[in-house]
């Protein structure tokens, strides 16, 4: 799934409006009768409002852009302010359309992965997978899925060779329930992260809720949140049970732990 709308003016114009309208068929998805009415319409209207953003390319528009890019050679300092607001424009046309895709398979995939979300940009959430739903992870556009669950949980499922199978990057970071929730494995699950970059990452454990155990913890661990603020963000990645735990944790020195 390609969202990018880099490339000067005219290619962010024509790219934009070749994501939003023209490209539709680029990913396989299902045929119409099977899309759930309320996403189509949620995906239509993001997809219009990311169009707007893309603007049209109409004759008379055509020759502003070309004013704008004789004026530039004479205004630099002019010619930058307006690179930067096309930058910004470009990049919320990437968010919009990536949000109208993930929009559109979240609802189909809801029923079948359990605890799904979108809880940050680039970034899914969720409980146990299975075989069957690698078709709809491609299909959301993901590429690399993080696994918290142990082998012990997963006999007679190798989700690591399923995953390679279906073309994305598998990673797993077994973490043993509240035991596991130490700051060594916080910082190793912060460096999952930030490897992943801005590919579309799923993480998941049996239930969504340890991978909002570690949010948590890395919010307030790494990234300095206050617990509050933390635990708010833990809960957004799926944190229930667990919730006492870090807490716990939260109240206490940050020790390393092994």
């Amino acid at each position: 799934m390609s969202l990018s709308c880099n490339g000067g003016v005219r290619p962010f114009y024509l790219s934009c409006r070749s994501a939003a309208i023209g490209n539709r068929g680029h990913v396989e998805r299902p045929s119409d009768a099977l899309r759930p009415a309320a996403a189509l319409s949620r995906r239509a209207g993001i997809l219009r409002f990311a169009s707007s953003l893309a603007g049209g390319i109409s004759p008379s528009r055509k020759s502003i852009l070309h004013r704008n890019r004789v004026r530039s050679a004479s205004h630099p300092i002019e010619s930058n302010r307006k690179g930067e607001r096309t930058m910004w424009r470009a990049r919320l046309c990437s968010v919009m359309l990536l949000a109208a895709n993930l929009a559109f398979a979240g609802s189909a995939a809801s029923p079948s992965i359990r605890n799904l979300s979108h809880p940050a940009p680039h970034r899914m959430a969720s409980g146990a997978l299975d075989a069957a739903d690698m078709p709809t992870l491609r299909q959301a556009g993901v590429k690399e899925i993080i696994s918290l669950r142990t082998p012990e949980e997963t006999p007679g499922f190798d989700e690591a060779k399923v995953v390679r199978s279906a073309g994305m990057t598998y990673r797993n970071l077994p973490i043993h329930g509240a035991k596991g929730l130490t700051r060594a494995n916080v910082e190793r699950f912060d460096a999952l992260l930030r490897q992943a970059g801005d590919k579309i990452t799923l993480v998941h454990c049996a239930s969504s809720n340890r991978v909002g155990a570690m949010i948590a913890l890395r919010a307030a661990w790494l990234q300095h949140k206050s617990p509050a603020e933390a635990l708010a963000e833990g809960q957004r990645w799926g944190l229930k049970s667990l919730a006492s735990a870090v807490r716990a944790r939260l109240n206490a020195p940050t020790t390393t732990e092994n």
